[in-house]
């Protein structure tokens, strides 16, 4: 009989393009079943929803300022409203194997004993993911470096989304994370087409509208390379939803880019982005990093530039660069300067262009979602190839209570 895995997460999972990739693999290995906010994913054998009204640590903020500073990391975790509610729906021992994604819901697996065992998937850098934030490295970090010590290195299996934080785990805690990036899907369907000599290069962004990205950076690069080039290129930005003053500031920028340059547009569906931006030549992606999950972020968008077969300029992210460089894919600016990203723009020719749209071309499949999901598939079947009686050992105990 197959095993039963649930997968476990704390974000809407309907809209959560990770999770529903693991969903979608795991598939092929047993039962699926999830537990998240949100309704249900397609095609699972069930799904327990977690209230929206359950999100928050404490409705008395003050209580739970209180427990972090006095370091009842147990007593905060474990009394939390989502927390509580998972442990009275779900019994020990109900399900076969738990796929937990990110640090949050490692103590709920460990406590739910799953029969066969449990797996992390680590999307962030748990204990360095907000240090921008004073506010966060006081209040938030103590409990997501309690959670990832006294939980995440109990899980049978780990795997993260980039080399750089997989480096980091591996050192602080001494987790053994193997890589699965958030790839987009194999797109067969779109190939390459000729960069068109004389006309200005077609350049795109899409994704969230953050300040932290800093994308008038951006605009500004555009701006600068067509005050001393007419017409040698566009920037097409699709924006999600967010900050509205944020928004105004880019629409600002973008107005006052020569020649109307910089158009700024709504977002496509996650279905439809790919083939949107195929009908472009370079995607463009500069975000100055603020934090360590930033400086070695290995973003979605990077692997959809791929199968939509465009070249690539971004700045210099590390892991971003190195992907890149090591696939000829683009251009990888010096800094993030508004000079260091025009002069990355300025370098590209035609022929440049169309090279790294080749080489793009080449790279689609071993880049592509599924190629790169092995990981998660090797570390399930592992756990569902176990003796059913094979329980009782310190991975698959219950919560031991660890204070600090």
């Amino acid at each position: 009989m197959s095993p039963s895995i649930l997968v476990l997460s704390l974000s809407p999972i309907e809209r959560d393009p990770r999770v529903l990739r693991q969903i979608a693999l795991l598939k092929g290995l047993g039962e699926v079943h999830t537990a998240g906010y949100g309704a249900a994913p397609d095609g699972v054998a069930s799904h327990l929803q977690i209230p929206d009204s359950l999100g928050a640590w404490r409705h008395n903020y003050r209580l739970y300022y209180a427990l972090v500073l006095s370091r009842r990391l147990h007593q905060l975790y474990f009394g939390a409203p989502w927390v509580k509610f998972l442990l009275a729906n779900i019994a020990p021992g109900e399900y076969d194997i738990i796929v937990a994604n990110d640090a949050n819901v490692a103590p709920v697996a460990l406590s739910l004993q799953p029969r066969l065992g449990w797996h992390s998937d680590l999307h962030e850098y748990a204990t360095r993911q907000g240090e921008d934030s004073r506010t966060w490295r006081r209040f938030t970090r103590p409990i997501n470096r309690w959670m990832v010590r006294n939980y995440v290195t109990r899980a049978d299996s780990a795997t993260t989304v980039s080399q750089g934080l997989a480096e980091a785990y591996r050192e602080e805690f001494g987790i053994d994370a193997r890589i699965v990036p958030n790839a987009a899907p194999y797109r067969p369907d779109i190939s390459t087409h000729p960069t068109v000599p004389g006309q200005p290069l077609r350049l795109v962004y899409s994704g969230a509208m953050a300040p932290s990205r800093k994308l008038e950076r951006m605009i500004d690069a555009v701006a600068l390379v067509e005050r001393r080039a007419p017409g040698s290129v566009v920037l097409d930005m699709f924006l999600m939803p967010g900050d509205a003053k944020y928004r105004l500031l880019l629409e600002e920028r973008a107005t006052a880019a020569p020649g109307g340059a910089v158009r700024l547009r709504e977002p496509v569906s996650f279905r439809e982005l790919v083939p949107a931006m195929a009908e472009f030549d370079v995607g463009f992606y500069a975000c100055p990093p603020s934090n360590f999950n930033q400086e070695r972020a290995l973003p979605n968008k990077l692997f959809e530039f791929v199968q939509a077969r465009l070249a690539i300029v971004s700045g210099p992210s590390v892991d971003m660069a190195r992907c890149i460089e090591e696939n000829s894919l683009g251009v990888v600016a010096r800094g993030f300067d508004v000079e260091d990203l025009a002069a990355a723009l300025e370098s590209l020719t035609v022929e440049a262009v169309d090279e790294y749209k080749s080489a793009a071309d080449v790279a689609a499949e071993v880049l592509s979602s599924e190629r790169s999901s092995a990981p998660w598939h090797d570390a399930v079947l592992r756990l569902a190839q176990r003796d059913g009686g094979a329980t009782g050992r310190a991975g698959n105990s219950a919560g031991d209570g660890s204070q600090v």
